[in-house]
């Protein structure tokens, strides 16, 4: 029995180090300030009176639980109804406004404790409030859950008996009201406030946005402390998370999930003794802040050296993508929108409707948030597309006589083009023909009403995303002292004469050629990859069409193939994913 009281004073004694006494931090033989009153029955009339009755204090009892321990002591209450009502007043003592506190008293039945060696409740159906000595109005706990009367417990649990944070500063008195029960006698002990161990995030960061999403937040240290538990609830979410850490600070980026331009309410509570108390300190708000970004400073304003060029956002940590909007500012159009989940992007991106050479486009970029949403944008930048590109015949054949009408004259290849289209002129003659090819190449075959020994300017343009550009460089040819043509000489012109598709397109493995014809002649098949240079070359029975298959050797890319039966052509352009 002696060890358990030696545990409860232990405990006392380390409370009483941040005690709010009402008389001199424990209690003594002065019962100055206590009342106790309770209902008698009048010898006249026999009715319940509510009565004072001081007699019924007791001597500081001092035997078994520790000399000069200091307790109030209840003698039987027999002159009190057995199961009838008591009441017993505290001394006055003060407050500090907003300061948090715990409700502090430990009782117990004396005859029962020396019996059973148990703790038994001053009195059935025991009450406590605060009230005001002003007025005796009771007290309204600010951040208790319930309305300043409750029934607390008995031990020293103190996280088990709400705490409580007055709202001005005051002198105030505790009421104890309760049943008699077993005509017993009764200790009391240790009443008054105990400085709560509560915390919260400091005033310097409380309501502030932050600067960076990942700053410290920190909070009000608590000596003795030995851990700092810190639930954040999202107030656009109600998504409550806890994290536990050794010390007063914690970032919002520790947490599973968080977002920039989110609001949190943070509350705190404290570990004490190695044990987790089951309450938080005053909630704060804390906001993350909006963040953007934006082309950088070296590519901002400048001219991109081609469409497949990577053009790079400001890196933002804990950004989870990037949202490029570009909107042409030459030719205005609908703005485009490409999402990347890296920081870097390139025109060739755009395809609907492609991005057009010769432009200016301006270039916003938004980060997208942890939590799945976009930021605003950032700041504008201007991006310039390069020149249209151009070409022109090799320079070993420009300037050049040529040998005779069959003789392959080459441009200069262009990687990406669709078509090349050659143009020969002679303003004397009034001469100027063009014919368009999937390859860099031509001949004077596939010209008409070209003249013997004479020359004629020759210019290249390339057709881009369905456009052709201008006209590169001009060279000159002269024709052969003998020209003569044939109608097969011009099998090899560009034309849309057959009725072919290919399928699927794009492809995976294969793909196959649909031809609609009543020609019967054998198919010729060529493909070339996008420089120029062949990569497939068969002639197949007309019988055979519908079963063949190519493709399968082809790396991925873009690839042009040109269908050629009789005297009809056609050139499509299939992809290999």
């Amino acid at each position: 029995m002696k060890t358990n009281l030696l545990f409860i004073l232990l405990v006392v004694n380390f409370l009483q180090a941040q005690f709010v006494p009402i008389t001199n931090g424990a209690f003594n033989t002065n019962l100055n300030g206590w009342s106790i009153t309770g209902f008698t029955t009048n010898s006249s009339s026999g009715t319940p009176v509510l009565t004072e009755h001081p007699e019924y204090w007791g001597i500081s009892y001092n035997t078994d639980i520790g000399n000069g321990s200091g307790h109030l002591r209840i003698d039987n209450l027999t002159p009190f109804s057995n199961g009838q009502e008591f009441i017993l007043k505290s001394p006055a003592f003060h407050v500090d406004a907003l300061k948090s506190y715990f409700l502090q008293y430990d009782f117990y039945h004396y005859q029962f404790d020396m019996m059973m060696g148990g703790l038994q409740p001053l009195g059935d159906g025991l009450i406590v409030k605060i009230k005001k000595v002003s007025d005796d109005s009771q007290v309204i706990p600010s951040s208790a859950g319930f309305t300043g009367q409750t029934n607390l417990l008995n031990g020293f649990d103190n996280s088990l008996r709400g705490v409580y944070s007055f709202l001005s500063s005051g002198n105030y008195y505790i009421e104890f009201k309760g049943l008699n029960s077993n005509l017993a006698n009764y200790h009391f002990d240790n009443v008054g406030l105990v400085d709560a161990f509560v915390t919260k995030v400091q005033s310097s960061q409380c309501g502030t946005t932050l600067s960076l999403i990942n700053n410290f937040i920190v909070a009000n240290t608590v000596s003795g402390a030995q851990g700092y538990r810190f639930k954040v609830t999202n107030l656009a979410t109600n998504q409550v998370q806890t994290i536990d850490k050794t010390f007063n600070s914690f970032r919002i980026t520790d947490l599973p999930n968080f977002a920039y331009n989110s609001s949190y309410k943070i509350e705190i509570a404290l570990k004490i003794n190695n044990v987790w108390l089951t309450y938080y300190g005053l909630p704060c708000t804390v906001t993350t802040p909006i963040i953007t970004t934006q082309i950088t400073s070296s590519q901002c304003g400048a001219t991109v050296s081609s469409f497949a060029q990577s053009i790079f956002a400001d890196i933002v940590p804990y950004a989870t993508g990037y949202q490029f909007k570009i909107t042409n500012l030459t030719n205005p159009a609908p703005s485009q929108i490409v999402n990347k989940n890296l920081r870097a992007f390139s025109l060739s991106d755009f395809t609907s409707p492609t991005v057009a050479y010769d432009s200016n486009y301006s270039v916003e970029v938004a980060l997208k948030n942890n939590d799945g949403t976009y930021l605003p944008f950032g700041t504008l930048c201007t991006i310039s597309t390069p020149t249209f590109p151009t070409t022109q015949l090799q320079t070993s054949q420009c300037n050049y006589t040529v040998a005779n009408k069959n003789e392959v004259i080459y441009a200069n290849a262009v990687s990406g083009i669709t078509l090349y289209k050659f143009r020969l002129t002679n303003s004397t003659l009034g001469y100027s023909q063009s014919v368009d090819r999937i390859l860099r190449t031509f001949t004077l075959s596939q010209f008409t009403g070209l003249q013997i020994s004479t020359t004629y300017n020759v210019e290249v343009s390339l057709k881009i995303g369905g456009v052709f550009g201008p006209f590169g460089p001009m060279c000159t040819i002269s024709t052969p002292a003998v020209l003569k043509t044939t109608p097969s000489d011009t099998l090899a012109v560009y034309s849309e004469k057959l009725n072919s598709t290919i399928y699927p397109n794009p492809f995976n493995e294969s793909f196959k050629i649909n031809l609609n014809s009543d020609d019967k002649n054998d198919v010729s098949i060529k493909v070339y990859d996008m420089m120029g240079i062949i990569v497939e070359n068969k002639t197949i029975k007309f019988s055979e069409i519908e079963t063949f298959e190519l493709g399968n050797n082809f790396k991925s890319g873009i690839y042009n193939v040109v269908i050629n039966q009789a005297e009809n052509s056609k050139m499509i352009r299939i992809i290999k994913r």
